[in-house]
């Protein structure tokens, strides 16, 4: 597994992108602590269980965050009620 600095990494972004194509992992460090992995598309369970919701319609993903279509319709208490009574 390679490990790079964020600089390190901006500077040589071909170089780890390719050592990822070929299947390693890259752990990427700021300041000398993990701040990220990059991993293979294929190996990210995530992704493609995003991939098949994005084809269901159950969510809309443009590259950040996924978010989902709709609101989902719930019964019970708001969350932030719940949240509310919890810290009590």
């Amino acid at each position: 597994m390679a490990k790079a600095g964020i600089r390190k990494l901006k500077n040589n972004l071909k170089y780890y992108i390719s050592l990822v194509r070929s299947g390693e992992q890259v752990v990427v460090t700021n300041r000398g602590r993990d701040v990220a992995l990059i991993v293979p598309v294929e190996e990210s369970d995530n992704y493609s269980r995003l991939t098949e919701m994005v084809k269901e319609g159950l969510a809309i993903w443009e590259g950040g965050k996924p978010i989902a279509p709709e609101p989902i319709a719930a019964s019970g208490k708001p969350v932030s009620e719940i949240v509310i009574e919890d810290r009590r």
